[in-house]
């Protein structure tokens, strides 16, 4: 099987320790500002650092299904990340 190994400071090594196929873009980014409160830029730099993960296909994106119960208006999609195992 094919290994890889990539070396992750400690922002990196945590958010990828908390991606499951529920939480989406805004709860990890919640879960990354309340670790590391003073973390400059959170959001543009958890973006950028899924960006990166998802062009090297180690995450895959996926629409979560919307509570038919939910009266509330979601304007987006709710987009749910997925660690990609081989």
């Amino acid at each position: 099987p094919k290994v890889s190994s990539i070396d992750l400071d400690d922002y990196g090594s945590f958010v990828w320790g908390i991606i499951d196929d529920k939480k989406d873009i805004y709860t990890l980014s919640k879960e990354l500002d309340q670790k590391f409160p003073n973390m400059e830029k959170s959001l543009s730099r958890l973006i950028k650092f899924l960006e990166i993960l998802k062009d090297h296909h180690l995450i895959t994106y996926s629409e979560k299904k919307s509570n038919s119960n939910t009266k509330t208006f979601q304007k987006y999609p709710v987009i749910c990340i997925t660690q990609i195992y081989d």
